[in-house]
């Protein structure tokens, strides 16, 4: 196995502090709270009732994220994502909270 090198993780986890900053902007604007995660493994919460409906609204755009703890919107983009991508995914998740809320 090669070892990752920290060139690559220092990508990862630059990427990782964009997309939580991001998100952390859509709190302002929606009814969702406490942002956070490690690299490119993130949570944000929602107060959404039914958040299974953030999940097949977010389906529908041809966005992949789950639920878990009942009420965090977990988002876990692959390693190798480029930010065209991620403003790509955080276009087509903004679009989806304002279809929900």
């Amino acid at each position: 196995v090669k070892r990752i090198n920290s060139r690559f993780l220092k990508d990862v986890e630059s990427k990782g502090s964009y997309l939580l900053k991001s998100l952390s902007l859509l709190v302002e604007k929606y009814p969702l709270k406490n942002p956070r995660g490690m690299g490119l493994l993130l949570g944000i919460t929602t107060e959404h009732k039914e958040p299974s409906e953030i999940v097949k609204k977010a389906m529908a755009k041809g966005i992949l994220i789950n639920i878990t703890a009942e009420n965090t919107v977990r988002l876990v983009p692959p390693l190798n994502v480029s930010y065209r991508e991620i403003d790509d995914f955080l276009s087509r998740f903004e679009d989806t909270l304002k279809e929900v809320f």
